[in-house]
Formats: structure tokens, sequence, C-alpha cells
């Protein structure tokens, strides 16, 4: 965005061409380059060939007298016979060259004698100049009320302060916002076959290893695989069905024991209860973690297998019933508040329904006249409001609904109230 064909944007135009002007007069001049006369080298630091100072900070300082005129153009004895303008000596001049020396004007390049390059950082000439000027007056101002925030990577202090836009030199597109609605966390969904109880569990797993040998042939599996799908089977009705009751048998004899060694009246010295395993049933051998893993997949090879019928799957046990998934347009949250820790706590879960939503939004009215005002949208049961509690008992109301991505899905929630005060 330019400057405006105000007053105030003349005024600052005019001000970056004088400020721009007096730049490059500075490092023509002050940073070293002074010209001598007779078509002399520009030398750093203003140093005359002869060994004499010559102060820098001149304009036309003559090497044998080493009188200083002051910033005048024209400021030199006659008798010399310099004249900047009229013999292209000029800094400025476009192709100002003395005769027969090795001095290249501003836009050139000035070089000392024998070709060898003065100790400039760069050139200036008015075409550089001129392209500076353009670029900084066509950046976009920037002011306090602009709405720009100082952590932005295209911001640039100055006087005036600009920001940088697509398609500026230096321009950094912006990364996404980090204030993105948060998304629900996908947790693994169990095989419909596989039971979720751990009772109905070690019966499918007992059914599964039994049936399974007598398709290897049919299926064409390989032996050893097989085996293997086995021998995991075997382990997990293990731990399941004998070392788990046990673990839990055994917890209840410590805790137990925690209570008599506090407050038992026996007269002997108290025994600890020690875990024993139970013993590997034959056939049954530790295996690696991840056994149950391990079922699933060959169990999806097996699905997979053009000449696994429905028949052998359901003699598996692998085949899974088919899921019918809600009427999204009839679901309702049910919601429920407390106080918990000074803030109002809602608790609401997904109805059975966690696989079909995205998340739950909540609205809020807390009696203060605004009415129904939104609160969050959350993607894990539960929610705290974090809102201080008013100093004077009020009834806060909540409601909500589930949301499918970015649609609000089915009905509000029935209003529940509760009072707080702090």
């Amino acid at each position: 965005m330019g400057l405006g064909r105000t007053p105030h944007g003349e005024v600052q135009l005019a001000c970056c061409l004088v400020r721009a002007f007096l730049f490059a007069v500075q490092n023509l001049f002050f940073g070293g380059r002074n010209i001598l006369g007779g078509g002399a080298n520009f030398l750093a630091g203003g140093a005359h060939p002869d060994g004499k100072k010559v102060r820098p900070g001149s304009f036309g300082a003559h090497p044998k007298t080493e009188k200083v005129y002051p910033k005048t153009s024209e400021g030199r004895p006659a008798a010399k016979k310099v004249r900047p303008k009229t013999e292209n000596h000029h800094p400025a001049a476009s192709g100002g060259r003395p005769a027969g020396e090795k001095v290249h004007p501003a836009d050139s390049g000035a070089s000392l004698a024998g070709g060898k390059s003065a100790v400039f950082s760069e050139k200036v000439t008015f075409t550089t100049v001129r392209r500076a000027l353009t670029t900084r007056i066509n950046m976009k101002t920037a002011t306090w009320d602009s709405g720009l925030t100082f952590d932005d990577p295209n911001l640039r202090w100055g006087s005036p302060s600009y920001l940088l836009e697509p398609g500026d030199p230096g321009y950094i597109d912006p990364s996404p916002s980090v204030n993105q609605t948060k998304k629900k966390a996908k947790t693994m969904k169990h095989n419909n076959y596989y039971p979720s109880r751990i009772g109905d569990q070690l019966i499918w797993l007992i059914t599964f290893i039994t049936n399974l040998p007598k398709y290897t042939a049919t299926l064409g599996l390989n032996a050893a695989a097989v085996t293997a799908i086995i021998a995991d089977g075997n382990w997990l009705v293990y731990v399941m069905e004998l070392w788990l009751p046990a673990t839990r048998t055994w917890s209840l004899a410590c805790t137990k024991a925690v209570t008599d060694a506090q407050t038992g009246t026996e007269t002997t010295v108290q025994p600890l209860p020690v875990f024993a395993a139970p013993a590997l049933p034959a056939g049954t051998v530790a295996v690696l973690p991840g056994a149950l893993t391990r079922i699933f997949e060959f169990v999806q090879q097996i699905r997979k297998n053009p000449k696994c019928t429905d028949a052998i799957a359901l003699d598996l046990g692998i085949l899974g019933s088919a899921t019918t998934p809600p009427d999204l347009t009839a679901l309702q949250p049910v919601i429920d508040l407390s106080v918990v820790s000074s803030h109002v706590f809602v608790k609401w879960g997904w109805g059975g329904y966690g696989q079909y939503l995205d998340s739950c939004e909540i609205w809020v009215d807390r009696g203060d006249g605004k009415g129904w005002v939104f609160l969050t949208i959350d993607t894990t049961p539960n929610y705290t409001d974090t809102t201080a509690l008013p100093t004077v008992p009020a009834k806060w109301s909540y409601k909500a609904i589930y949301r499918v991505g970015e649609t609000q899905v089915g009905v509000w929630s029935a209003p529940v109230s509760i009072t707080v005060a702090a």
C-alpha cells in the first residue's frame, strides 16, 4: 500500500527523499571519499597521496594548502581550476572519470591507484537511492492502532514503521494460527468380532486357537505362522485365566497383611505373603509382548484370503456382526453440573456413539442479562468452566449439542442449572 496523495503523504515523501540524499552524500564524502585536484584518485579516510592529512568531512580540500572550504559545490580557488560539476569530477556524475586515471565515480566503483578497490561497503548511485526510496515508500505503514502484533515476522520498526506484504523482499509467510479447534484424539478401535469382557475374550481365544489348525491347508496358511499364533493365544489364556486371578488373590492377602501389621493381635512374628505365579500349562510358553496385536494382524490376512468363506470365518469367530450407524439427527447429549475447586464442572459423554461424533459444543447463561452465549467446543468428555465464580450467588445454566466436523448434529441437551458463588 503506497502513501496517499495527501499533505501528510507528500511531507513523508519529501522527508524520505531528503534523508536518502543526505545518506548518499554522507557515504560519498564523510565515509572517506575525497576528490583531490588534478583528477587524483579517491582515497579511503581522506589521506593525501603525499602523506598530508585532509579532513574527510570537507567538500573541496586542496591537497597543497590544506585549506578546507565549507560544504559548497564550487568553493575552490579559481587558480586550481578544479570545477567538479563542469569537469565530470563530481561523485554524482554519470560517467565522470578524470582523464588517464583509474578512478571510477560513484556509479562505477571508486578505485585506488593501480586499480585497487577502495574500502567501501557498497556502491551508491542515484539509481540505487531511487530504488531504495521507492521500495520504502510502497511499504504498508504500521501504526499503533493497526491491529498488528509485536511478534509479527514481517513487522519492521523504524520511522516510519512498516509491514512487509506478499511480494515484498524478505516477506515471511506466517505460520498457521495456533488457536484452532483441537481435533479429537482417535483411539484404536477393537475389531468388532473381539468381545469387550475378559470372560468372553477367553472364550474367543480358545475357540480361535482350537479351530485354526484345521483350516491351515484349506486356506494355504504358513504352518510356522499358525504355530506361532497358537503360542500367542495360549500365553494370553494363561495370563488372563490363571496369572491375573492369582495376582488379585495375592493383592488381597497383601492388604490384609498391612492391616495386621498396623492393628493385628497375633502373638507370633508376622509373615508377609509372597506371590507365587501359577505353573504354565502343558504346551504353553512365554512369548514376546504384543500377542493380541499379532493375532489381529493374522486374522486380517485370513479375512483377505479369497478362500475364506463366511462359514470358516464364523467357525473361527472372526465374522463380526454388522454395525448400524445411529440416527445423528436424534442424538442428544446428557450433561450434569457440580462445583469442583471453585469452578463449575460440566460432566458429559458420547452416549456410546463416540466413534461417530467429533466434539461437543457447550453454551452457558450466567444470568447476567446476556442470555445464552457460546462457551467452548470440547473434544473429550467432561469440561471445567474456568470462569471465576461471582461474589453474589447466581444461577448459571448450561446446555450442549454434539458436532461432526464443523456442523451441529442432533438436538440440544436439556438445560441444567446450578447456583454458584465465590
